[in-house]
């Protein structure tokens, strides 16, 4: 089964019009330890094959969907580096975070890009900052909306 996956890969990439993964993880979806039931839905090696404007535009986009999951069932783990600075003015503590990304891995294939946090300045404990511009905002929160 672990030997199928390249060639599914190679299948899937192609039907999304994408790169393959430049390493297959293929122990991360062949692993029968655990398994008790299969729900899979994954394309085969003969959809690379198929005229994708043959297709009608709901099917064309379920197939793109199963062959981008699988594109990220096989991709490297996204990682990435978090900052976490906690600053004080005025006795009032203020957070800034920031992220830099250290490996895209399985995130190449999401749907919408998502938008990274901008990188934080280097700075040391206890290191004397100023102050260049400071605003309230007033606005309103609203909860989560409800799953119905």
């Amino acid at each position: 089964m672990e030997g199928s996956v390249p060639g599914l890969v190679a299948a899937a990439a192609a039907v999304c019009g994408m790169e393959k993964p430049p390493t297959i993880c293929a122990k991360q979806v062949c692993s029968s330890k655990k398994v008790t039931d299969h729900h899979a839905i994954v394309p085969t090696i003969s959809a690379a094959k198929v005229d994708m404007t043959s297709l009608p535009l709901g099917e064309r986009e379920v197939l793109k969907l199963a062959a981008k999951g699988l594109l990220r069932a096989v991709d490297e783990p996204y990682r990435y580096a978090e900052t976490v600075i906690t600053l004080e003015c005025a006795g009032q503590s203020f957070t800034a975070k920031g992220k830099t990304v250290l490996a895209t891995g399985w995130k190449r294939y999401e749907q919408e890009p998502t938008e990274v946090a901008p990188a934080l300045p280097v700075v040391t404990e206890q290191q004397m900052l100023s102050v260049s511009a400071a605003s309230v905002k007033t606005g309103k929160t609203t909860p989560p909306k409800h799953f119905t």
